[in-house]
């Protein structure tokens, strides 16, 4: 029995050996679609893995930054020297020292005057007020009185013959019509050399208004020369 089938078994290799290889069947032309879209997918997914590729980065050498230089020193600014201010040791430019200096209200004095009344002047110089005297006394005066306009002699006060230059030149840099009016509305500030102060009534600045005094300096200044 075993001799059977271990002939048998060698008549079926002897069969297979003749007939060769078993043929592989022939692909149809719906399984070629199948494979070349199957290469394709994996082509694509090859190239696709090949471009994700991450590089390393490279050490590019920077350039050495400038260092910063310190900066130059500030120069430091000296403020200009002031002005001196004039002061009565110091004139100002164009003055004399000891010069009297014109006041704003003298402004308007030599203003005035220029424009008063000669003729309206000469009637008040003549005309007799009652003034008050120094020590608080008062008296009927008038300016003709105690001041010859006719004479340049001394009467009472100071004769007024020539009056309009001695008035330029009795304080310096004091023009003759400031004179002329402070002297009358504070006379004993200035007392004439010669003459005693307290001698002549000191409220006429009470008794003329401002433009009877401009127009009283008015007429003075107009009085002639020696």
């Amino acid at each position: 029995m075993n001799i059977k089938y271990f002939i048998v078994l060698i008549l079926v290799g002897i069969i297979i050996a003749a007939c060769g290889t078993v043929a592989e069947p022939v692909p149809n032309s719906a399984t070629l679609a199948a494979e070349s879209a199957h290469n394709t997918d994996e082509t694509s997914h090859s190239d696709g893995e090949e471009t994700n590729v991450v590089q390393a980065p490279t050490n590019t050498p920077q350039p050495p930054t400038a260092t910063p230089e310190p900066p130059t020193a500030t120069p430091t600014l000296v403020p200009p020297s002031p002005t001196p201010e004039p002061t009565e040791e110091m004139p100002a430019e164009g003055e004399t020292a000891g010069e009297y200096q014109l006041t704003a209200d003298d402004e308007l004095i030599l203003f005035f005057v220029e424009g008063g009344s000669p003729t309206r002047g000469e009637t008040l110089f003549n005309t007799t007020y009652t003034v008050a005297m120094a020590g608080g006394n008062s008296g009927d005066w008038a300016c003709s009185v105690c001041h010859n306009v006719q004479s340049a002699e001394a009467g009472v006060g100071p004769g007024m013959l020539g009056l309009p230059d001695r008035a330029a030149e009795r304080i310096p840099g004091m023009p003759a019509p400031v004179y002329l009016y402070h002297s009358i509305v504070n006379p004993h500030e200035y007392v004439v050399e010669g003459f005693s102060d307290g001698v002549m009534p000191v409220g006429y600045a009470d008794v003329f208004s401002e433009t009877e005094l401009y127009d009283i300096v008015s007429y003075l200044l107009s009085l002639p020369s020696e």
